[in-house]
């Protein structure tokens, strides 16, 4: 009896799936590349590290005066998932005399890697330091359909391989709850004096993260954001990626 209602229960989770999230229509878009991406999810509520687009070296400086020192650079492709694996980003620069030469090996040696890329530019965004990195990710499995894995990012995702599993949709308690399973937890609470996450806003933006995916539809096969920093109370998705059928 405990299966059958189990099972009844993870029925009425996919079902309830194939209808549209409970704050976000369906969309009938495919964003691609990090930055059609990081757009979708900030329009569905997701704070996202502010970014600017350039494609000269010239703009790319410019922005990093406007955004302030120091600053990211990173490829922009919708033709490129891995970024790092073709030269295609530069952290912790921190003046305009880095930023011009980093924009200038960006694209050159991109270009080397994928001469068949279609390249947008170069973002620009600022660097981030402190904080716990968190990984999310949205696949589509074919018997139970999406599942939301959360689990510590950076060097704790080889150190301790944790993470937790969801059926989506997920309320926030469960996000909660399976944040504070993770065997690694108690970085997220403040350990050894560093400072504590706020689980509440972390649970909640994770929760807007899997929404956002489910409202891409069944053609979604992947949506991961990693890493999505907390610090505190500030939560923001700094990297994403998506698959598509």
């Amino acid at each position: 009896m405990l299966a059958l209602g189990r099972i009844t229960s993870w029925s009425r989770q996919l079902q309830s799936e194939r209808a549209a999230p409970r704050n976000i229509p369906l969309k009938a878009i495919r964003p691609v590349g990090e930055r059609q991406l990081l757009a979708y999810l900030r329009s569905a509520g997701v704070p996202v590290i502010p970014t600017e687009l350039v494609t000269t070296q010239e703009q790319a400086v410019t922005a990093a005066q406007r955004i302030g020192f120091p600053v990211v650079l990173k490829i922009s492709s919708a033709d490129i998932e891995h970024k790092t694996e073709v030269g295609g980003v530069s952290l912790n620069l921190p003046d305009a005399d880095s930023v011009a030469r980093a924009f200038a090996a960006i694209m050159a040696t991109v270009r080397a890697a994928r001469p068949d890329a279609k390249i947008d530019g170069v973002v620009v965004s600022p660097m981030r330091s402190g904080g716990i990195e968190i990984l999310v990710g949205v696949t589509r499995d074919p018997q139970w359909g999406a599942v939301l894995t959360v689990g510590l990012g950076g060097i704790w995702v080889e150190i301790l391989a944790d993470s937790q599993s969801l059926l989506l949709p997920a309320a926030e308690s469960e996000i909660k709850t399976a944040l504070l399973s993770l065997r690694g937890a108690k970085i997220l609470l403040g350990f050894r004096g560093s400072a504590p996450v706020d689980v509440n806003v972390l649970a909640h933006t994770i929760g807007a993260i899997g929404e956002a995916a489910l409202a891409l539809g069944p053609q979604l096969v992947t949506l991961e954001v990693n890493p999505l920093r907390a610090a505190g109370p500030v939560v923001e998705a700094l990297d994403a990626l998506a698959v598509w059928s």
